[in-house]
């Protein structure tokens, strides 16, 4: 079922096309929200994704790679190890005191390049990413904090589009499933590198710092 709250994509376009300076092979820094052991949530997930596996148009989220983005930081070769370590130690000092989130997910919304769950509250993944940019000021210079501070829409992504389609057979698909919503704990936040190689995102995290 999809959203009836918010505004949907009736066209879907590639997600995986090359941003400017990604490219085979070049890894890139980003602050996510990552899921291992959230099992309430890959219930979720694996009942759209049964629904969702008839469309050869959308390539669906496999269940150990399912992140929400909250901050990118920039390219891994252009980070020397003491700027990645006056990063980390500004913005652990600025996150030390946040909470432990607790997210509920339901109902799909159709954006311009994925079908995505949009998490409930978003006011503390917000609080987050603040507390991040800020982290990467203190240590870099506001000048270099990479992304712009408003238009950020927290999300977690089930399928992404690999060509141009319209979303009209997704609303068909998922007319009349009832699915039960999902929550999820999570009690840290994940510095990692991500590649996107292949039609897949696939990461190693580097750093994590916990969450109370």
């Amino acid at each position: 079922m999809l959203d009836p709250n918010t505004e949907h994509a009736t066209q879907l376009v590639n997600h995986w096309y090359w941003r400017p300076g990604h490219r085979p092979g070049r890894p890139f820094y980003t602050w996510h929200l990552t899921f291992n052991n959230q099992h309430d949530l890959h219930r979720l997930v694996t009942e759209y994704h049964n629904i969702l596996h008839q469309f050869s148009f959308l390539g669906l989220v496999p269940i150990p790679w399912l992140h929400m983005t909250v901050q990118g930081v920039g390219f891994v070769d252009d980070i020397t190890d003491h700027d990645l370590h006056t990063l980390l130690n500004a913005v652990r000092a600025h996150t030390t005191h946040l909470a432990t989130l607790s997210l509920q997910f339901h109902q799909l919304t159709a954006r311009a390049e994925a079908l995505a769950l949009y998490p409930k509250p978003v006011d503390a993944i917000l609080t987050m990413r603040d507390a991040i940019r800020h982290g990467i000021a203190d240590a870099w210079g506001t000048e270099c904090v990479p992304e712009a501070p408003d238009g950020y829409q927290p999300h977690l992504s089930v399928a992404y589009a690999n060509t141009q389609h319209s979303t009209a057979a997704v609303h068909t698909a998922l007319a009349g499933h009832h699915l039960t919503r999902a929550t999820a704990s999570v009690d840290h936040l994940s510095l990692i590198m991500i590649q996107r190689d292949n039609h897949q995102y696939r990461w190693q995290v580097t750093h994590s710092l916990s969450l109370l």
